[in-house]
Protein backbone atom coordinates (compact mmCIF):
# COMPACT_ATOMS: atom_id res chain seq x y z
CA UNK A 1 0.00 0.00 0.00
CA UNK A 2 2.97 2.44 0.92
CA UNK A 3 4.28 1.68 -2.51
CA UNK A 4 0.89 2.30 -4.03
CA UNK A 5 0.79 5.72 -2.21
CA UNK A 6 4.60 6.98 -3.16
CA UNK A 7 4.23 6.20 -6.92
CA UNK A 8 1.07 7.61 -7.06
CA UNK A 9 1.08 11.00 -4.98
CA UNK A 10 -1.16 9.30 -2.36
CA UNK A 11 -1.59 9.33 1.15
CA UNK A 12 -2.15 6.16 2.74
CA UNK A 13 -4.54 6.32 5.93
CA UNK A 14 -5.50 3.05 7.68
CA UNK A 15 -8.41 3.84 9.83
CA UNK A 16 -9.02 0.52 12.18
CA UNK A 17 -8.04 0.42 15.21
CA UNK A 18 -6.81 -3.26 15.25
CA UNK A 19 -3.88 -4.82 13.36
CA UNK A 20 -4.41 -5.80 9.82
CA UNK A 21 -2.23 -8.46 7.79
CA UNK A 22 -2.57 -9.69 4.72
CA UNK A 23 -0.77 -10.12 1.32
CA UNK A 24 -2.03 -8.72 -1.87
CA UNK A 25 -2.14 -10.01 -5.54
CA UNK A 26 0.99 -9.29 -7.75
CA UNK A 27 -0.13 -5.37 -9.25
CA UNK A 28 1.59 -5.07 -12.78
CA UNK A 29 1.34 -3.07 -15.66
CA UNK A 30 0.22 0.66 -16.36
CA UNK A 31 -2.85 1.34 -13.96
CA UNK A 32 -5.11 4.14 -12.62
CA UNK A 33 -4.89 4.17 -8.69
CA UNK A 34 -8.40 2.98 -8.20
CA UNK A 35 -6.89 -0.14 -10.49
CA UNK A 36 -3.98 -0.79 -8.83
CA UNK A 37 -5.49 -0.71 -5.72
CA UNK A 38 -8.61 -2.83 -6.19
CA UNK A 39 -6.29 -5.40 -8.08
CA UNK A 40 -3.98 -5.43 -4.82
CA UNK A 41 -7.05 -5.80 -2.54
CA UNK A 42 -8.94 -8.37 -4.12
CA UNK A 43 -9.80 -11.30 -1.86
CA UNK A 44 -7.75 -9.81 1.46
CA UNK A 45 -10.81 -8.38 3.44
CA UNK A 46 -9.55 -4.89 3.03
CA UNK A 47 -11.11 -2.45 1.20
CA UNK A 48 -10.28 1.36 -0.24
CA UNK A 49 -12.13 4.95 -0.50
CA UNK A 50 -11.31 7.62 -1.25
CA UNK A 51 -11.66 10.90 1.16
CA UNK A 52 -10.37 13.24 -1.29
CA UNK A 53 -8.43 13.69 -4.39
CA UNK A 54 -5.05 12.65 -2.56
CA UNK A 55 -5.95 10.54 0.41
CA UNK A 56 -7.33 6.92 0.33
CA UNK A 57 -8.35 5.28 2.97
CA UNK A 58 -8.27 1.08 4.38
CA UNK A 59 -10.68 -0.06 6.17
CA UNK A 60 -11.80 -3.56 6.87
CA UNK A 61 -14.73 -5.47 4.89
CA UNK A 62 -17.82 -6.49 6.74
CA UNK A 63 -17.62 -10.31 6.90
CA UNK A 64 -20.59 -10.76 4.09
CA UNK A 65 -18.50 -9.41 1.33
CA UNK A 66 -14.94 -10.10 2.57
CA UNK A 67 -13.24 -12.77 0.75
CA UNK A 68 -11.24 -16.03 2.13
CA UNK A 69 -8.55 -16.20 -0.65
CA UNK A 70 -5.49 -14.60 -1.15
CA UNK A 71 -2.42 -14.47 -2.78
CA UNK A 72 1.15 -14.83 -2.21
CA UNK A 73 2.97 -12.92 -4.16
CA UNK A 74 4.45 -9.34 -3.54
CA UNK A 75 5.65 -8.43 -6.51
CA UNK A 76 4.64 -5.08 -7.20
CA UNK A 77 5.13 -2.57 -10.17
CA UNK A 78 2.62 0.40 -10.61
CA UNK A 79 2.22 3.51 -13.21
CA UNK A 80 -0.26 6.06 -12.03
CA UNK A 81 -2.28 7.42 -15.17
CA UNK A 82 -2.95 10.48 -13.35
CA UNK A 83 -0.87 13.28 -12.26
CA UNK A 84 0.98 13.80 -9.01
CA UNK A 85 3.25 16.29 -7.85
CA UNK A 86 6.21 13.42 -7.68
CA UNK A 87 5.40 12.28 -11.39
CA UNK A 88 4.65 13.46 -14.82
CA UNK A 89 0.95 14.47 -15.66
CA UNK A 90 0.05 11.75 -18.57
CA UNK A 91 -1.92 13.15 -21.85
CA UNK A 92 -3.56 16.31 -22.56
CA UNK A 93 -5.68 16.85 -20.15
CA UNK A 94 -4.71 17.61 -15.94
CA UNK A 95 -6.77 16.39 -13.78
CA UNK A 96 -5.55 18.10 -10.84
CA UNK A 97 -4.21 21.79 -10.06
CA UNK A 98 -2.04 23.62 -7.78
CA UNK A 99 -2.39 27.51 -8.66
CA UNK A 100 -6.01 27.71 -7.87
CA UNK A 101 -5.99 26.79 -4.10
CA UNK A 102 -2.14 26.33 -3.59
CA UNK A 103 -3.34 22.76 -2.48
CA UNK A 104 -3.84 19.36 -4.92
CA UNK A 105 -7.12 20.16 -6.14
CA UNK A 106 -9.10 19.21 -9.49
CA UNK A 107 -9.66 22.22 -11.57
CA UNK A 108 -13.74 21.46 -11.36
CA UNK A 109 -13.59 21.77 -8.18
CA UNK A 110 -11.73 25.21 -7.91
CA UNK A 111 -13.73 28.34 -7.57
CA UNK A 112 -11.86 30.13 -10.18
CA UNK A 113 -11.25 30.13 -13.55
CA UNK A 114 -7.75 27.84 -14.50
CA UNK A 115 -6.23 26.83 -17.79
CA UNK A 116 -3.15 24.17 -17.92
CA UNK A 117 -1.16 23.34 -20.46
CA UNK A 118 0.64 20.17 -19.83
CA UNK A 119 4.15 18.75 -21.43
CA UNK A 120 2.45 16.58 -23.95
CA UNK A 121 0.41 19.39 -24.87
CA UNK A 122 3.33 21.50 -25.48
CA UNK A 123 5.35 18.96 -27.03
CA UNK A 124 2.40 18.45 -29.73
CA UNK A 125 2.55 22.46 -30.30
CA UNK A 126 6.25 22.82 -31.02
CA UNK A 127 6.29 25.17 -28.29
CA UNK A 128 9.97 26.48 -27.26
CA UNK A 129 9.25 28.86 -25.14
CA UNK A 130 6.39 29.77 -21.99
CA UNK A 131 4.69 32.40 -24.43
CA UNK A 132 4.62 29.79 -27.49
CA UNK A 133 2.92 27.05 -25.14
CA UNK A 134 0.21 30.01 -24.68
CA UNK A 135 -0.58 30.71 -27.93
CA UNK A 136 -4.13 28.46 -27.28
CA UNK A 137 -4.98 29.70 -24.25
CA UNK A 138 -7.96 32.16 -23.91
CA UNK A 139 -7.82 35.63 -21.94
CA UNK A 140 -3.77 35.86 -22.79
CA UNK A 141 -1.79 38.02 -25.88
CA UNK A 142 1.40 35.89 -25.47
CA UNK A 143 4.29 36.91 -28.00
CA UNK A 144 3.17 41.38 -28.00
CA UNK A 145 6.79 41.40 -29.44
CA UNK A 146 6.60 39.02 -32.51
CA UNK A 147 9.80 37.01 -32.80
CA UNK A 148 11.62 38.78 -30.30
CA UNK A 149 12.85 35.55 -28.15
CA UNK A 150 14.64 37.51 -25.76
CA UNK A 151 12.05 38.16 -22.73
CA UNK A 152 8.43 36.51 -22.00
CA UNK A 153 5.91 39.23 -22.09
CA UNK A 154 2.35 38.08 -21.69
CA UNK A 155 -0.68 39.90 -21.20
CA UNK A 156 -2.88 38.36 -19.23
CA UNK A 157 -6.44 40.09 -20.04
CA UNK A 158 -5.40 43.02 -20.48
CA UNK A 159 -2.71 43.95 -18.01
CA UNK A 160 1.15 42.94 -18.67
CA UNK A 161 3.90 44.85 -18.83
CA UNK A 162 8.19 44.49 -18.31
CA UNK A 163 7.84 45.54 -14.84
CA UNK A 164 4.45 43.49 -14.29
CA UNK A 165 4.80 40.12 -11.58
CA UNK A 166 2.58 37.92 -13.65
CA UNK A 167 4.81 35.28 -14.05
CA UNK A 168 4.96 32.64 -10.97
CA UNK A 169 7.65 29.52 -10.93
CA UNK A 170 6.44 26.78 -8.59
CA UNK A 171 4.28 28.79 -7.02
CA UNK A 172 6.88 31.66 -6.09
CA UNK A 173 6.74 35.03 -7.70
CA UNK A 174 9.51 35.56 -10.75
CA UNK A 175 12.22 37.99 -9.26
CA UNK A 176 13.11 40.84 -11.78
CA UNK A 177 15.23 43.57 -11.66
CA UNK A 178 15.54 47.61 -12.60
CA UNK A 179 15.52 48.26 -16.64
CA UNK A 180 16.06 44.94 -18.73
CA UNK A 181 16.58 42.28 -15.88
CA UNK A 182 14.67 40.42 -16.44
CA UNK A 183 14.67 35.99 -15.90
CA UNK A 184 13.15 34.07 -18.69
CA UNK A 185 11.71 30.07 -17.92
CA UNK A 186 13.21 27.45 -19.60
CA UNK A 187 10.48 25.05 -21.10
CA UNK A 188 12.43 22.16 -21.29
CA UNK A 189 12.53 22.28 -17.36
CA UNK A 190 8.68 22.61 -16.94
CA UNK A 191 6.36 20.10 -16.39
CA UNK A 192 3.15 22.01 -16.77
CA UNK A 193 2.09 26.05 -17.41
CA UNK A 194 -1.16 26.94 -15.24
CA UNK A 195 -2.80 30.08 -15.96
CA UNK A 196 -4.97 31.39 -13.31
CA UNK A 197 -7.35 34.18 -14.64
CA UNK A 198 -8.61 36.92 -12.98
CA UNK A 199 -7.41 38.55 -9.19
CA UNK A 200 -5.89 36.61 -6.71
CA UNK A 201 -4.09 38.86 -4.31
CA UNK A 202 -5.67 36.93 -1.33
CA UNK A 203 -2.97 34.15 -2.42
CA UNK A 204 -0.61 35.37 -3.82
CA UNK A 205 -0.21 39.02 -3.12
CA UNK A 206 0.35 41.84 -5.31
CA UNK A 207 -0.72 40.47 -8.34
CA UNK A 208 -2.00 42.03 -11.44
CA UNK A 209 -5.86 41.86 -11.53
CA UNK A 210 -5.82 39.63 -15.02
CA UNK A 211 -4.26 36.64 -13.24
CA UNK A 212 -1.12 35.02 -13.40
CA UNK A 213 1.06 32.07 -15.27
CA UNK A 214 2.10 29.75 -12.55
CA UNK A 215 4.95 27.27 -14.18
CA UNK A 216 5.75 24.23 -12.76
CA UNK A 217 9.42 22.35 -12.73
CA UNK A 218 10.09 19.07 -13.14
CA UNK A 219 10.67 17.12 -9.99
CA UNK A 220 12.30 13.50 -9.25
CA UNK A 221 10.26 10.59 -10.18
CA UNK A 222 9.77 7.13 -8.17
CA UNK A 223 10.05 5.09 -11.58
CA UNK A 224 13.49 5.24 -13.54
CA UNK A 225 13.05 7.71 -16.98
CA UNK A 226 15.46 8.64 -19.54
CA UNK A 227 15.35 11.09 -22.49
CA UNK A 228 17.55 12.32 -24.62
CA UNK A 229 16.33 14.92 -27.24
CA UNK A 230 18.18 16.38 -30.37
CA UNK A 231 16.40 19.13 -32.61
CA UNK A 232 17.34 21.06 -35.99
CA UNK A 233 15.47 23.42 -36.97
CA UNK A 234 15.19 27.11 -39.22
CA UNK A 235 18.26 29.26 -39.29
CA UNK A 236 20.26 26.30 -37.81
CA UNK A 237 18.97 25.80 -34.92
CA UNK A 238 20.45 23.25 -33.23
CA UNK A 239 19.24 21.88 -29.74
CA UNK A 240 20.47 18.96 -27.51
CA UNK A 241 18.51 18.05 -23.92
CA UNK A 242 19.13 15.28 -21.69
CA UNK A 243 16.69 14.37 -18.73
CA UNK A 244 16.87 11.53 -16.24
CA UNK A 245 15.13 11.01 -13.36
CA UNK A 246 14.88 7.58 -11.08
CA UNK A 247 15.31 6.46 -7.68
CA UNK A 248 18.47 6.29 -5.71
CA UNK A 249 18.19 3.78 -3.06
CA UNK A 250 16.19 0.28 -3.18
CA UNK A 251 13.00 1.53 -0.90
CA UNK A 252 12.94 4.56 -3.48
CA UNK A 253 12.60 7.13 -0.75
CA UNK A 254 15.76 9.27 -2.38
CA UNK A 255 14.63 10.51 -5.82
CA UNK A 256 16.61 12.63 -7.91
CA UNK A 257 16.48 14.34 -11.32
CA UNK A 258 18.84 15.87 -13.89
CA UNK A 259 17.25 18.38 -16.51
CA UNK A 260 20.16 19.50 -18.98
CA UNK A 261 20.06 21.82 -22.21
CA UNK A 262 22.08 23.03 -24.96
CA UNK A 263 20.48 25.39 -27.62
CA UNK A 264 22.86 28.12 -30.52
CA UNK A 265 20.81 29.28 -32.89
CA UNK A 266 20.53 31.89 -35.72
CA UNK A 267 17.49 33.93 -36.12
CA UNK A 268 15.18 35.48 -38.64
CA UNK A 269 17.22 38.75 -38.40
CA UNK A 270 20.72 39.13 -39.98
CA UNK A 271 23.57 39.40 -37.42
CA UNK A 272 21.78 37.94 -34.27
CA UNK A 273 22.07 34.60 -32.55
CA UNK A 274 20.64 32.97 -30.31
CA UNK A 275 22.60 30.73 -27.30
CA UNK A 276 22.11 28.99 -23.91
CA UNK A 277 23.39 26.80 -21.41
CA UNK A 278 20.45 25.41 -18.93
CA UNK A 279 21.24 22.79 -15.74
CA UNK A 280 18.27 21.93 -13.25
CA UNK A 281 19.43 19.37 -10.92
CA UNK A 282 17.08 18.28 -7.76
CA UNK A 283 16.51 15.94 -5.35
CA UNK A 284 13.47 14.43 -2.77
CA UNK A 285 13.15 12.81 -0.06
CA UNK A 286 10.60 11.02 1.33
CA UNK A 287 10.44 9.76 4.86
CA UNK A 288 7.21 8.49 4.69
CA UNK A 289 3.93 8.69 2.45
CA UNK A 290 2.73 11.96 4.22
CA UNK A 291 6.06 13.79 4.02
CA UNK A 292 8.50 14.48 1.46
CA UNK A 293 11.08 17.47 1.15
CA UNK A 294 12.41 18.56 -2.28
CA UNK A 295 14.80 20.79 -3.31
CA UNK A 296 15.10 22.16 -6.89
CA UNK A 297 17.90 24.16 -8.46
CA UNK A 298 19.27 25.56 -11.76
CA UNK A 299 21.56 27.67 -13.92
CA UNK A 300 21.19 29.42 -16.80
CA UNK A 301 23.36 31.29 -19.14
CA UNK A 302 22.31 33.28 -22.02
CA UNK A 303 25.61 35.00 -24.47
CA UNK A 304 23.44 35.74 -27.10
CA UNK A 305 19.57 36.79 -26.60
CA UNK A 306 18.48 37.00 -30.33
CA UNK A 307 16.59 39.82 -31.60
CA UNK A 308 15.19 42.56 -29.83
CA UNK A 309 14.17 45.57 -31.98
CA UNK A 310 11.06 46.89 -33.43
CA UNK A 311 10.48 47.73 -36.91
CA UNK A 312 7.71 50.61 -37.69
CA UNK A 313 4.40 50.09 -39.06
CA UNK A 314 5.04 51.97 -42.20
CA UNK A 315 7.60 50.13 -44.45
CA UNK A 316 6.93 46.60 -42.87
CA UNK A 317 3.06 46.11 -42.18
CA UNK A 318 1.80 48.86 -44.58
CA UNK A 319 3.20 50.35 -47.67
CA UNK A 320 5.86 53.23 -47.69
CA UNK A 321 6.70 55.42 -50.31
CA UNK A 322 10.42 54.49 -49.76
CA UNK A 323 10.18 51.09 -50.15
CA UNK A 324 9.06 47.78 -48.14
CA UNK A 325 11.76 46.76 -45.36
CA UNK A 326 13.51 43.34 -45.28
CA UNK A 327 11.62 40.84 -42.47
CA UNK A 328 15.34 39.86 -41.83
CA UNK A 329 16.42 43.65 -41.49
CA UNK A 330 18.66 44.32 -38.20
CA UNK A 331 18.26 48.27 -36.83
CA UNK A 332 20.85 47.48 -34.24
CA UNK A 333 24.62 48.51 -34.34
CA UNK A 334 26.62 45.23 -34.45
CA UNK A 335 29.59 46.63 -32.74
CA UNK A 336 27.30 48.12 -29.97
CA UNK A 337 24.03 46.09 -29.42
CA UNK A 338 25.39 43.11 -27.04
CA UNK A 339 23.33 40.82 -24.36
CA UNK A 340 24.46 38.24 -22.05
CA UNK A 341 22.14 37.09 -19.03
CA UNK A 342 22.77 34.80 -16.10
CA UNK A 343 20.53 33.40 -13.72
CA UNK A 344 20.35 30.96 -10.70
CA UNK A 345 17.56 29.57 -8.46
CA UNK A 346 17.50 27.47 -5.47
CA UNK A 347 14.35 26.47 -4.42
CA UNK A 348 13.10 23.96 -1.65
CA UNK A 349 9.50 22.51 -0.33
CA UNK A 350 7.83 20.58 2.08
CA UNK A 351 4.62 18.72 1.39
CA UNK A 352 2.54 17.54 4.16
CA UNK A 353 -0.49 15.21 3.46
CA UNK A 354 -3.43 14.55 6.36
CA UNK A 355 -6.93 12.70 6.09
CA UNK A 356 -8.33 15.69 4.35
CA UNK A 357 -5.70 17.81 2.93
CA UNK A 358 -2.19 18.55 1.94
CA UNK A 359 0.06 21.37 2.76
CA UNK A 360 2.89 22.73 1.28
CA UNK A 361 5.78 25.40 2.37
CA UNK A 362 8.46 26.69 -0.13
CA UNK A 363 10.88 29.21 -0.55
CA UNK A 364 13.48 30.27 -3.10
CA UNK A 365 16.74 32.24 -3.46
CA UNK A 366 17.27 33.85 -7.13
CA UNK A 367 19.71 36.04 -8.81
CA UNK A 368 20.09 37.26 -12.10
CA UNK A 369 22.60 39.43 -14.00
CA UNK A 370 22.44 41.27 -17.38
CA UNK A 371 24.49 42.81 -19.27
CA UNK A 372 22.63 44.63 -22.60
CA UNK A 373 24.31 47.43 -24.87
CA UNK A 374 21.25 48.89 -26.53
CA UNK A 375 21.54 49.48 -30.32
CA UNK A 376 22.10 53.40 -31.10
CA UNK A 377 19.30 55.25 -32.33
Amino acid sequence: MNDIGRITGLSVVFREEQKMAAIGKPVRGTLSAEQALAILLNGTGLGYRFSNATTVQIYVLPPSTSAASRGTSDTMVVQAQGNSRLGPVVGYVASNSTSGTKTNTPPMRTPQSVSVITREQADAQGAQSLVQALRYSSGVAAEVRGSASRYDLPYVCGFGSPTNSNQYLDGLRLLRGGGYAIPQIETYGIELIEFLKGPSSTLYGGVTPGGLINAISKVPTSEPQHAVEMLYGSHNRMQLGVDSAGPLNDDRSLLYRVVALGRKSDTQVVNTKEERVYVAPSLTWIPNTDTSFTLNMSYQHDPEGGYYGVLPTVGSLWPSPAGQIPRNFNDGDLAFDEFDRKQSRAWWGISLSTASMTLGACATTSAISIIQRLPRA
